[in-house]
């Protein structure tokens, strides 16, 4: 069978959850690097994308993170996503991001084991800004946004979502 005529695999899905709230300049760049995994081929969801509708957010929310809806999900860590996932702020602040962080530990819980939410962490944020629930998991740090930036990071991102792996186990030999 022909290149032309093979069935493409559908592209991975990631929903990215992180804080809004964040210094100024953290939304922005959470839209620069989702705009950058769509343009090299990932199929993404992100709030930033749907702020000129009327949506019920924590049902947006929650049909998001299900497995049927996203392949993985993007946990842009800092110090201020920690905090609001895991309930250390004042009663008024952060629902979202602790809406999210409670669905992700259910589904955590269910699974007894994660293969859909992968840390990341921008730049120089502190390893200690990924959330407890997901401290033990493998992560990512990205500085730099796109596959033709050559970033290590987010190449090794990309390869993980897209599964091609930059080293192949080969197959065992005979006996």
């Amino acid at each position: 069978m022909s290149a032309a005529t093979e069935e493409q695999e559908p592209p991975p899905r990631v929903f990215i959850s992180y804080s809004q709230h964040d210094p100024a300049e953290h939304s922005p760049r959470v839209l620069a690097f989702g705009n950058a995994l769509l343009d090299d081929g990932i199929e993404v969801e992100l709030d930033q994308y749907q702020q000129e509708e009327l949506i019920d957010w924590p049902r947006w929310c929650e049909e998001r993170l299900r497995a049927e809806n996203s392949d993985f999900v993007l946990m842009v860590c800092s110090a201020e996503y920690k905090q609001r996932i895991e309930n250390r702020v004042g009663f008024d602040e952060g629902r979202g991001v602790f809406w999210e962080g409670s669905l992700i530990c259910n589904f955590l819980y269910e699974a007894k084991a994660n293969k859909r939410f992968i840390p990341i962490l921008f730049g120089d944020e502190s390893e200690s800004s990924v959330p407890l629930v997901v401290s033990g998991w493998t992560r990512f740090r990205v500085r730099a946004f796109g596959i033709a930036s050559g970033e290590l990071g987010y190449t090794k991102l990309y390869r993980f979502l897209t599964n091609q792996p930059e080293i192949k186990k080969p197959k065992r030999g005979e006996i």
